[in-house]
């Protein structure tokens, strides 16, 4: 149990909270939340509900997600 408590990365349901267990967490607006594209699809629907409830500040939060996401994501290579 004293191991648990000292681990620093939490799973969320859109991605991980990297700050130490101890430590509350503000999940996606904190320098210490990660997400990768396996969660792109629960971030998209959290953006779409963010929208539909016009909250614009959420919705800033999730489209600065998927700017990180694309910028992240390989880019095909072009044809030789």
């Amino acid at each position: 149990m004293a191991r648990l408590r000292t681990e620093s990365i939490r799973l969320l349901g859109n991605g991980n909270c990297t700050r130490p267990t101890l430590l509350d967490c503000n999940y996606e607006t904190c320098t210490h939340f990660s997400t990768n594209e396996s969660h792109r699809t629960r971030l998209t629907d959290q953006a779409a509900d963010a929208a539909s409830r016009s909250e614009p500040r959420r919705e800033k939060v999730y489209l600065e997600l998927f700017t990180t996401l694309d910028n992240r994501a390989p880019h095909p290579r072009s044809p030789a």
